[in-house]
């Protein structure tokens, strides 16, 4: 059996109250869930007032908590500044990211 197989034979591990169960802090997620429109604008928010990312390059989009940036950014370090402020909403519960590098640098 391989390191990622678990001891039913399936692939992959599994994690989280899937696999313990919910803790006895579990109501504390539901307290703090947010409306996907209300992550969306703590969002925008968030790369409008960040100075070192080009907020209106992003095109940003949430779905069950899940943030989708979309765009095109001058840096590798850009990119990683608006993944790291989509992450810092509270609420957020995963980004995905399909920022890709802009050819030519920033815009002008």
């Amino acid at each position: 059996m391989s390191r990622s197989e678990t001891r039913s034979g399936q692939a992959g591990g599994v994690y989280g109250p899937a696999r313990y169960g919910l803790g006895p802090y579990h109501e504390r997620l539901r307290s703090r869930q947010r409306s996907d429109e209300e992550l969306l604008e703590s969002v925008r928010e968030a790369l409008f007032y960040d100075t070192w990312v080009d907020a209106e390059a992003i095109e940003a989009a949430v779905q069950n908590g899940i943030v989708l940036l979309r765009g095109e950014l001058p840096s590798y370090e850009e990119i990683r500044y608006a993944t790291d402020d989509a992450w810092d909403v509270e609420g957020v519960r995963g980004v995905r990211s399909e920022l890709t590098l802009r050819k030519g640098g920033p815009r002008r």
